[in-house]
């Protein structure tokens, strides 16, 4: 009798638990992603352009090995947090095989090289936010067509949305481009693109989009492909950080804003910053053997050619950087799981799993 009636506990437990994961499940049917390479897939895969990781050893260490058409050697942080909620990789946008019940777990719109200026995009021949954003109207209509437009909103308002991008705009565009430099003034520069991702917060609000995560930059003067080229010291360059530090805290303070202005938004802050270049500065304390140089790649720092199989490491995660621009799949898991359930500094004002309960 005793023994049955633990038995009965325990299953209660069970139901009650099982019940809590489907009902956090329920809130987030499904994850629409935007950016660049920080989040894309293998988009990319279907665009003809030289911003291309559809080769070896990229995806050496994803599962099943190979490359995936993801810039670093295994998963990103985006695949990280769809594995916590529980839900597939969000299929890739241009994958032509893609059905309105993939649309239904989550798309990937993300092409690598983007930026929030569409004259980044269309620099390197890829596609564009805005071009994203309109491919996302087509996934919507699908939907819309499949599930009805009441259903359609109300999944649209439980889904997650993360954009992710902005890299290319200074290390692509500003950086290098003296008529750009001559037209803004860095503070112009910086409000032109605050002005292009507020823009882009409220066109997915405008489609229904509640939850609404932006990744900070990374610290782009601490790459390897940047500290290669202009850092004799191997230090990070501190007069291309510091318009990143200012770019940073002013979308931070454009979440806090928006959020204000727009009923019903849960708007987020990820820090990505901080910890890369804490790890970066300090890889042992991280786990990491190698903080400035990367995994594929030669010359200063294996930063200052393509990553290819004559030139990689033995070891990925011993490294910060798989190549001259991106973390690897062990930096990525560890950014994940500051956005999962790490403090206000690291996900602001809350993290994914506080905002799963809402």
């Amino acid at each position: 009798m005793q023994c049955f009636k633990s038995c009965i506990v325990l299953w209660v437990i069970y139901i009650y638990l099982f019940g809590v994961f489907c009902y956090d499940f329920f809130l987030v049917p499904a994850v629409y992603i935007f950016g660049d390479s920080t989040v894309d897939t293998g988009n990319q895969k279907y665009l003809t352009t030289l911003i291309t990781s559809d080769y070896p050893p990229y995806g050496r260490d994803f599962v099943p090995p190979g490359p995936t058409g993801r810039f670093s050697n295994g998963k990103l942080a985006n695949d990280f947090g769809a594995e916590r909620l529980g839900l597939p990789y969000a299929v890739n946008y241009l994958d032509q095989s893609a059905t309105v019940q993939n649309y239904l777990q989550g798309v990937n719109f993300a092409s690598s090289g983007s930026g929030y200026l569409n004259i980044t995009g269309y620099i390197l021949g890829v596609e564009t936010v805005d071009e994203q954003l309109a491919f996302f109207r087509k996934v919507k209509e699908a939907i819309i067509a499949s599930i009805g437009v009441n259903a359609a909103e109300e999944h649209m308002q439980k889904s997650f949305f993360l954009i992710s991008t902005g890299s290319n705009d200074f290390i692509n565009l500003y950086n290098i481009d003296p008529i750009i430099q001559a037209m803004y003034t860095p503070a112009q520069y910086e409000d032109l693109l605050i002005s292009a991702l507020s823009g882009y917060i409220q066109a997915l609000y405008s489609y229904g989009a509640r939850k609404i995560a932006v990744d900070s930059l990374a610290p782009l003067g601490c790459l390897p492909q940047q500290v290669g080229l202009f850092s004799k010291a191997g230090e990070c360059v501190d007069s291309i950080n510091e318009p990143i530090i200012s770019f940073n805290a002013a979308t931070k303070n454009l979440l806090t804003q928006l959020s204000s202005t727009l009923p019903g938004s849960y708007l987020v802050y990820f820090n990505v910053y901080d910890p890369i270049y804490e790890a970066r500065n300090n890889p042992a304390a991280y786990g990491f053997q190698y903080g400035k140089e990367a995994c594929c790649g030669s010359g200063a720092y294996s930063g200052l050619s393509p990553c290819t199989t004559l030139n990689v490491c033995n070891v990925s995660d011993a490294h910060v950087f798989w190549d001259l621009f991106h973390p690897t799949e062990k930096m990525y898991g560890m950014l994940a799981d500051g956005y999962w359930s790490g403090p206000p500094s690291l996900a602001y004002p809350y993290n994914l799993q506080q905002l799963v309960t809402f």
